[in-house]
């Protein structure tokens, strides 16, 4: 884990709102010392107050800082009642969910906001399209091996399941398989 990043900052972006109107300014990530649920907080200019919005408000956010690609995140579904703020790796067949959970509640996000580093994030997520839950394939709590979970969701697409099987992929690959995965017929 690269904490050395690991102090977030107010960064320029937008937030998509789901009444599809779009702000923008700057924008930071925050999760509650005290319980799971993740907020976005916003603020036109440095400022300007400060907004908290929520999951039943928001439908992506975009950040947008200068010299760095654009870094998506949103909601989504883990449980059946439970969202969490993650970011998109990759989208496709599958999409590529990530993010950092501290288990102690002292953490927040991993890393930065822009730049995907894959030990930056300690949970991942795949979900296709048809699935209204994202399921964890790396993460706390899990009992089977990686290659057991990945040849299982993946396991209609017979090239991926032979490179799991020939130890081509390892847990740190997880955006190159789903990227390969979402390119099989």
């Amino acid at each position: 884990m690269h904490f050395s990043c690991a102090q977030y900052e107010w960064t320029p972006g937008e937030i998509i709102l789901q009444s599809n109107d779009t702000i923008h300014g700057e924008i930071k990530l925050k999760r509650s010392i005290y319980t799971t649920r993740e907020n976005v907080l916003y603020r036109k200019t440095w400022d300007s107050k400060k907004i908290n919005y929520d999951e039943y408000l928001v439908k992506k956010i975009t950040f947008k800082p200068k010299g760095f690609d654009n870094s998506h995140y949103q909601y989504v579904f883990i449980s059946g009642t439970q969202k969490a703020l993650v970011r998109i790796i990759t989208t496709g067949k599958v999409n590529l969910y990530a993010r950092y959970n501290g288990k102690n509640g002292l953490e927040t996000f991993g890393g930065n906001y822009w730049e995907y580093d894959y030990d930056d994030y300690n949970e991942f997520y795949v979900k296709r399209k048809k699935d209204n839950i994202a399921k964890l394939i790396i993460g706390f709590g899990l009992t089977d091996s990686f290659k057991k979970r990945a040849k299982n969701y993946f396991n209609d697409c017979a090239s991926v399941v032979k490179d799991i099987n020939d130890k081509f992929y390892r847990k740190q690959d997880i955006q190159f398989l789903v990227e390969d995965y979402n390119l099989c017929n």
